[in-house]
């Protein structure tokens, strides 16, 4: 008998000023549509700031982070934000190999503490997405 697969599931509530996404289960290849319409939806559909819990996520793939980034980038543009409030140690670790842990509320008191106090961690966001990568041999 095969095993079924894990599962999947968002839940929104929507806040005077916010919404909470909350996410469970393995964000990969097979769950990536479903994420990318939820978040859409929010976007679309409700106004204010966007707060993810990804703390019931048990697995995480490079297009789980792409559509992350992709809804910070659109909620930026409208002069909105997206924040991570609560990640899975499994999110946070592949966050801190990414060099995203700006998105993350809960950050460490020697990281908040270095961090450039005037820019939003959004916006550090945006610049670092913009630049080339270190070592691309482009100048930037």
């Amino acid at each position: 008998m095969t095993p079924s697969p894990p599962q999947f599931e968002i839940r929104l509530v929507c806040r005077e000023s916010r919404t909470d996404v909350t996410v469970e289960g393995e964000l990969d290849l097979a769950t990536r549509a479903q994420l990318h319409s939820r978040l859409q939806s929010v976007i679309d559909d409700a106004d204010g700031d966007v707060h993810l819990d990804l703390a019931a996520v048990s697995y995480i793939e490079s297009c789980g982070i792409c559509e992350i980034l992709a809804a910070c980038a659109t909620l930026l543009d409208q002069g909105r934000t997206l924040r991570v409030t609560r990640a899975s140690r499994q999110v946070a670790r592949l966050f801190e190999v990414c060099g995203i842990t700006d998105l993350l509320a809960d950050r460490g008191p020697v990281e908040a503490a270095t961090a450039e106090a005037d820019e939003p961690p959004q916006r550090r966001m945006q610049r670092r997405c913009s630049s080339p990568p270190r070592g691309s041999g482009r100048a930037g």
